[in-house]
Order: structure tokens, then C-alpha cells, then sequence
């Protein structure tokens, strides 16, 4: 989206990465049709249901990777006229940006996943008897709200968020049952392999859930048959 410069006295305020930004990112696709049945290279003549059951195999896979979409830690308040939602949280003490990113990651604990290491960046809260969690909060003296007027010193679209990763992968059987008419038996297999791909964006400081990722862009492996008859 089309952003207004906040300021027009220092216009270089407003120099960052976009929030769409992909450092990285891979695509591939292949077909491969195995070399069996009629006028292929194995089993183009003899028995005449060998040659059916081994014709017109094919493999195909769509493979996809991309860095995760750039990340900010904001203070969540209009210190400066309307732009609450756009202005970094404030540095605190000896904190720098590599602080937190040097911790942002992908960690699993029994409370939940989080993008920074909870052990040093984040208190965990949970319930003593279920072991839910109950809260998640930045450690203290780490960020603040900037002050009246001011931006705060936390860069914007500093870091990247979690990676995605996903393959495809489908295997399909066509029968030719006279010169014009043939029969398609199709399995697709979506995210193959279930790789798990997390979703996380901007946050603010202050946070009840700092940290913490609830979402994933990728479904669970879904397998589907395609039956049809092409003529």
C-alpha cells in the first residue's frame, strides 16, 4: 500500500524495506513420464495388459521456498500526529536490534511456538495446573514507548520473519483406451512432506502475547484422486 511521508522536514525517516519485501525466493517444476508402454523405449510391444498396466506413467512436483516477509517491533502509540501503527518502540539502555535478531527464530516449548527466544527475551506465564499458557510479556528494560513527538529507535522491516516451504507432488496413470479416448487416474499429494510454516508479523512491544505465534500459511498434507476420461 501507498504510504505518506510522516514528516516532510526529514524525509529519509521513511526509508525501509517494503513490508512485502522477499529477500529470497525458489520455484521449480518438473514432469517426468516413465519410458514404458506403447511406443516408449520399455515394454512397446508383447502382452498386451502389461503394456496397459505400464503406460503412461508420470511424476510431476512443484517445489517453493521463500524467505519470510520482513518483520518490525512497534510501540503501538501516536507519538507522532496519526501514525501510531508505523513508529518503532524505543531502545532501551545497551538494547541494539541485534538483540533481537540474533533471538528471532522458530522455538518450540510446551507453552507454544515463538519468534524470539523465550528464555532470553520474553516472560512465559502459565496456568500451574494444566500448563496452558496464560501470557506472554517482553522482559522489562528492553523497549519502551518513544517519548512525545519522537519515533522511536527501533528500525522498521529490520529482520525477517519464518521461512516458507512446501512441495507438491503428483502421480498420475493415463490408459489410452481407443485413438481419441483415454482414461486419467490422478494423486496429488499438497505439502508432501507436512513441512510446517509458520506466520508471523508485526507486534508491539508492549504485548500480552509478545513473541508468540498462533497461525501457520500451510494446511496439514492433503492427498486428493482425480478420476476422468479425456477424449
Amino acid at each position: 500500500t501507498l504510504e505518506r511521508y510522516r514528516t516532510l522536514r526529514n524525509l529519509g525517516l521513511d526509508k525501509h524495506r517494503a513490508s512485502f519485501d522477499q529477500t529470497h525466493r525458489f520455484i521449480a517444476n518438473f514432469i517426468y513420464e516413465l519410458p514404458f508402454g506403447t511406443g516408449r523405449r520399455f515394454f512397446g510391444t508383447g502382452f498386451a495388459p502389461l503394456r496397459k498396466a505400464l503406460e503412461g506413467w508420470q511424476v510431476g512436483s512443484i517445489i517453493s521456498y521463500q524467505t519470510g516477509g520482513p518483520v518490525s517491533i512497534l510501540s503501538g502509540r501516536t507519538t507522532f500526529n496519526q501514525f501510531g501503527g508505523s513508529i518503532g518502540a524505543q531502545l532501551v539502555g545497551s538494547t541494539t536490534v541485534d538483540t533481537f535478531a540474533k533471538a528471532a527464530g522458530i522455538y518450540k516449548t510446551p507453552a507454544g511456538v515463538f519468534f524470539y527466544d523465550p528464555t532470553k527475551l520474553i516472560d512465559v506465564t502459565t496456568n500451574a495446573t494444566t500448563g496452558a499458557l496464560t501470557g506472554a510479556t517482553l522482559k522489562t528494560g528492553l523497549l519502551a514507548a518513544p517519548a512525545p513527538g519522537a519515533f522511536g529507535t527501533f528500525p522498521r522491516t529490520q529482520f525477517n520473519g519464518p521461512k516458507f516451504a512446501q512441495t507438491d507432488i503428483s502421480i498420475s496413470k493415463r490408459t489410452r483406451i481407443y485413438e481419441k479416448v483415454d482414461m486419467e487416474l490422478k494423486v496429488n499429494f499438497i505439502n508432501a512432506f507436512n513441512n510446517v510454516s509458520f506466520v508471523f508479523g508485526d507486534t508491539n512491544f508492549d504485548a500480552s502475547n509478545f513473541g508468540r505465534i498462533s497461525s501457520t500459511r500451510t494446511a496439514a498434507r492433503n492427498i486428493n484422486f482425480i478420476l476422468g476420461i479425456n477424449f
